[in-house]
């Protein structure tokens, strides 16, 4: 049996830290009535959501104040 494998210590690995890729997206599910990780799948690609994704739209622009 190899020693220096049993003895070895484990190495660290850093964690690769992201941005945010969508800013406000709890508040804006909750706006939306629809649960967080599903509309940060739809707006991934992951799902599939017409809709959604118009209403999301449509609250972006307004929270910018580009709709009445």
């Amino acid at each position: 049996m190899d020693t220096k494998a049993v003895l070895a210590k484990p190495r660290k690995r850093s964690r690769k830290l992201r941005g945010v890729q969508f800013p406000g997206i709890t508040a804006d599910a909750v706006t939306l009535q629809v649960d967080r990780v599903h509309l940060f799948r739809v707006l991934k690609g992951e799902r599939k959501s017409a809709s959604l994704m118009a209403r999301y739209e449509a609250l972006q622009l307004q929270k910018k104040g580009g709709a009445q």
